[in-house]
């Protein structure tokens, strides 16, 4: 199992790291014993051949367990913690296009939002969909909003896991 902070190649994708100035914008996990990736975008929360997925996207940051989970561990997380409780939950776009509204009235207005007004209860952002990692034994210091964390904020945060290590190949 790894974890992956990746940027898409399409047009889009470089237009959001253009505006968020991050050197990644997605969060997705890599069950690698599977050999399938599991992440929340516009489709919502779906499970992706890791094959296709790579050739799609470009892996920015790789954090890994210390400890490694089995083929059993990472069938039984997908299975019981991504189909029970996340799979096909719809991608959070109110969340999304909050966002820039946030930015515009924190420039502006000097407002700082500590939640985003605009995310759904059902629907999940890449961030958001990472908590489906909390009831792995992994010791993260998880942000209390992720509905307004970043891809790569989320990334400054878990690799501060004594629990994960930073890997350089997939």
């Amino acid at each position: 199992m790894m974890f992956l902070f990746t940027r898409k190649k399409s047009l889009f994708s470089r237009l959001v790291g253009w505006y968020l100035d991050e050197p990644t914008n997605h969060f997705v996990i890599y069950l690698d014993a599977l050999e399938v990736v599991v992440h929340s975008n516009f489709k919502g929360v779906h499970v992706e051949d890791a094959e296709r997925f790579k050739k799609e996207n470009t892996v920015n940051f790789m954090l890994a367990p210390k400890k490694q989970l089995s083929k059993d561990q990472q069938e039984k997380f997908l299975f019981e913690t991504v189909f029970k409780s996340y799979f096909n939950r719809p991608y959070d776009f109110g969340a999304f296009i909050f966002w820039p509204v946030k930015d515009f009235f924190e420039y502006i207005f000097k407002i700082n939002y500590k939640h985003n007004l605009w995310s759904s209860k059902e629907g999940l952002l890449c961030t958001e969909f990472a908590a489906s990692i909390k009831n792995l034994s992994i010791k993260i210091d998880w942000p209390d909003n992720l509905e307004i964390t970043t891809a790569y904020q989320l990334y400054l945060q878990m690799k501060k896991s004594p629990d994960l290590i930073e890997v350089t190949e997939i």
